[in-house]
């Protein structure tokens, strides 16, 4: 066993796949933990996490000054501990986006006068929506797969995955 192999580099990977990235507050993701395995691996356990941050960047004296803050995060566990074979594995996920709007959006009006004060002040902020998988394994490192980025809107429609971050 090499050292690479022993800390789990070349297991093989974790992908989300989504039906679709364009949703509406109280809406379900459904989507697959797609799983590919190179190695048989035991796993502590396998979840999904929709997570919202919102990104804020500030100019001051010529500089950028980004910062991030989670507004929301929901973690779906969808295994315990199991061992896994080699080959691809499909996990379906259901994981329910909130059913009400977030303070900060909650009177557009409002949140767009904030919006045009703070671009004024050298401030502007945008609301990043994610889902991201992973696999915890014992004394390795853990398998994650790429942020998928998704958007959440009143009224969202019916739009084919396509981007990673």
């Amino acid at each position: 066993m090499g050292i690479l192999s022993f800390f789990g580099i070349g297991r093989g990977n974790v992908k989300v796949v989504l039906n679709k990235t364009s949703f509406a507050f109280g809406e379900t993701i459904e989507g697959n933990l797609e799983i590919n395995l190179k190695k048989p691996i035991t796993t502590n356990y396998t979840e999904v996490v929709l997570r919202l941050q919102e990104k804020t960047t500030r100019f001051r004296n010529g500089k950028r000054e980004t910062s991030y803050q989670t507004l929301h995060e929901d973690k779906v566990r969808l295994a315990n501990e199991q061992s896994l074979t080699p080959g691809k594995i499909l996990v379906p996920f259901k994981i329910l986006i909130p059913p009400v709007d977030f303070p900060k959006f909650s009177n557009a009006g409002v949140a767009q006068a904030v919006k045009v004060v703070g671009m004024l002040m050298g401030t502007s902020a945008k609301f990043i929506w994610t889902v991201k998988g992973h696999v915890d394994v014992p004394s390795a490192i853990d398998m994650r797969s790429k942020r998928i980025r998704i958007s959440v809107n009143p009224a969202a429609s019916n739009t084919t995955p396509t981007q990673q971050v």
